[in-house]
C-alpha cells in the first residue's frame, strides 16, 4: 500500500551544501515569493542561485534547491529606534540628560521631564543650551551675555539654573572679565566629571560643587563646543577640527568642526561634522574612523556597553568598539541635536520636538495615557525583537522549522498596553517565526547556516 505524501514543507539534506527544499507545487509559487521577500540574514553577506527544477516526486511538489555561501561579517549590531508621538514642545531639543530616575531634557525656551523618555511633562520656561546631572542635581546651562569693561574686555555673565528634582528650578549668574573675548554667545555647555560640575564658557573652565555657585578654575581651555573628562584629562573640542587637552593643541587630522566629545570603555570619542568620528585611549594619539555617511554628528554617549552618536537629517550609528559602526533606522529625517542612555534604553532628541527611543533587550516601557502606542509593529534587528501593544492581547511568538514542528516558545501571555524588547532565539538552518498579538500577525522565514 502506498503511503500518503506529506504536503508539509519539509528539508531533504542531501548533503550539507545543497538542501532540498519541497513544497506542495499548489503552493509552491507563493512560498517562494514569500521565501525572497520575507527572508533576511541580519550582519550576513549571501551569494548564490536559486534553481526549480521540474517535479520529480510527484505532481505535487515542487523541488527547489538552494545553494547559498554565508561570510560572516565583523560589525556591531544596528538598535532599533522607535519615534514618541507625544513630545511637549514643537522647540528645537537642544540636550538630554538623566539621573535619579528620570530624563530631562532641554530647548531655549523650556526644561522637560519624563520618567521613561516617552510621557514629557514642561517644568520651566528658562530653559537652556545644555543639561546635565551629577551629586544629586540636575545643571543647565543657559548662555551668557556681556558688557564692556577695562581695556578692550568683557564682563561676562553666565546664567545657569539648578534642580534636585527637575520640578523646581533655582537661577543663578556669575561673571568673570576677559579680554580680548567675544561679549556674548558662551557658556552653553556643562558636565559632571564625577565629583564636580564644569562648565566651559569662552576658553575658560568653571567649577561647582552644587551647580549654583561656580569658581574659575586655574587652567585655560580653547575649544568652546564641548568638554569630556577622562583618564584624569579634560579634553575639549572646537570647530576647524579643534582638540585641546592638558593646555595643549593635540593633532586631530582634520579642519572639520568638531562638536562632541564624551570618555567611556577606555577612551575618548569626537565627533563632528560630515561624518567624522575621531578616537583616542590617551588624548594625544588621534584616529579618524570612517563611516561612510556625511551627516553633521552632534552628540555622542556611552553606556550598556555601546557608543551611539546622533546627528542631522536623523543620523543615527552605534558602535561596541569605537572602531567599527553601523548606521541605525532612527524613525525621524529630523535634525538630532543629543542622546543619552538610561534606565535600559537610548534616548535622542532634536528639531521640531523630535524624541526617538531605542528599548535594550528583556526591556518593558508601559506608557501613560499621553504616550500610547497607536497600533501593533513588531520589528526584528540583529538579534533584538521590538514590539508595541496599542491595546492588552494575548501576545505570542513561536518558532517553527519548515516541517511545521514547534522549535521554541519566546512568549506566550497576556499582556498590558505598552512597548517591548526580547532577545531573540538565535537559531541555524531554515525557521520560521510566528509573531501573534491580539488580531496582528507576522511571519517571517530566516535561513542561516
Amino acid at each position: 500500500m502506498n503511503q500518503r505524501k506529506s504536503k508539509r514543507p519539509h528539508i531533504n539534506a542531501l548533503n550539507h551544501d545543497r538542501p532540498r527544499l519541497q513544497i506542495p507545487l499548489a503552493r509552491g509559487r507563493q512560498v517562494l515569493k514569500e521565501i525572497l521577500v520575507v527572508c533576511k540574514v541580519t550582519d550576513f553577506q549571501v551569494s548564490g542561485r536559486l534553481v526549480m527544477k521540474k517535479p520529480r516526486i510527484s505532481p505535487l511538489v515542487l523541488s527547489v534547491v538552494i545553494s547559498m555561501q554565508v561570510t560572516t561579517l565583523a560589525v556591531p549590531a544596528a538598535l532599533t529606534w522607535v519615534p514618541v508621538n507625544s513630545s511637549p514642545t514643537n522647540a528645537n531639543l537642544l540636550s538630554i540628560t538623566y539621573g535619579n530616575g528620570q530624563y530631562v531634557a532641554v530647548a531655549t525656551g523650556g526644561v522637560f521631564t519624563s520618567p521613561d523618555g516617552i510621557a514629557w511633562t514642561s517644568r520651566s520656561s528658562a530653559g537652556g543650551f545644555s543639561v546635565t546631572y551629577g551629586n544629586g542635581r540636575y545643571v543647565v546651562a543657559r548662555g551668557s551675555t556681556g558688557e564692556a569693561g577695562g581695556i578692550n574686555g568683557y564682563e561676562i555673565s553666565n546664567y545657569i539654573s539648578a534642580s534636585t528634582d527637575g520640578k523646581t528650578w533655582n537661577n543663578n549668574s556669575y561673571s568673570f572679565y576677559c579680554v580680548p573675548c567675544e561679549p556674548s554667545g558662551w557658556n552653553k555647555f556643562v558636565m559632571y566629571d564625577g565629583s564636580r560640575f564644569v562648565a566651559l564658557s569662552q576658553d575658560f573652565l568653571f567649577s561647582s560643587n552644587d551647580g549654583l555657585s561656580w569658581q574659575q578654575m586655574g587652567i585655560n581651555y580653547l575649544g568652546g563646543n564641548c568638554i569630556a573628562y577622562g583618564n584624569g584629562t579634560y579634553v575639549s573640542v572646537d570647530n576647524l577640527g579643534i582638540i585641546y587637552a592638558l593646555q595643549a593643541f593635540r593633532v586631530s587630522g582634520t579642519t572639520r568642526n568638531l562638536n562632541y566629545t564624551t570618555y567611556g570603555n577606555g577612551q575618548f570619542v569626537v565627533v563632528g561634522d560630515s561624518g567624522t568620528i575621531l578616537t583616542s585611549s590617551n588624548d594625544s594619539d588621534w584616529i579618524g574612523r570612517g563611516v561612510g555617511i556625511n551627516n553633521n554628528l552632534q552628540s555622542v554617549t556611552y553606556g550598556n556597553g555601546q557608543y551611539v552618536t546622533v546627528g542631522s537629517s536623523g543620523a543615527v550609528l552605534n558602535s561596541q568598539d569605537g572602531t567599527n559602526w553601523v548606521s541605525d533606522l532612527s524613525a525621524t529625517s529630523s535634525n538630532l541635536n543629543s542622546v543619552i542612555y538610561g534606565d535600559g534604553k537610548y534616548v535622542a532628541v532634536g528639531n521640531n520636538g523630535t524624541i526617538i527611543i531605542a528599548i535594550s533587550a528583556n526591556k518593558v516601557v508601559t506608557p501613560t495615557s499621553q504616550s500610547l502606542p497607536h497600533a501593533f509593529s513588531i520589528t526584528c534587528s540583529s538579534g533584538i525583537v521590538c514590539y508595541s501593544l496599542p491595546m492588552q492581547c494575548r501576545v505570542s511568538m513561536k518558532y517553527y522549522d519548515l516541517q511545521g514542528r514547534l522549535i521554541a516558545t519566546l512568549v506566550n501571555s497576556m499582556q498590558g498596553t505598552g512597548f517591548y524588547t526580547l532577545n531573540a532565539l538565535s537559531l541555524r538552518g531554515a525557521h520560521v517565526m510566528i509573531f501573534k498579538a491580539g488580531p496582528f500577525v507576522k511571519r517571517e522565514l530566516s535561513i542561516k547556516e
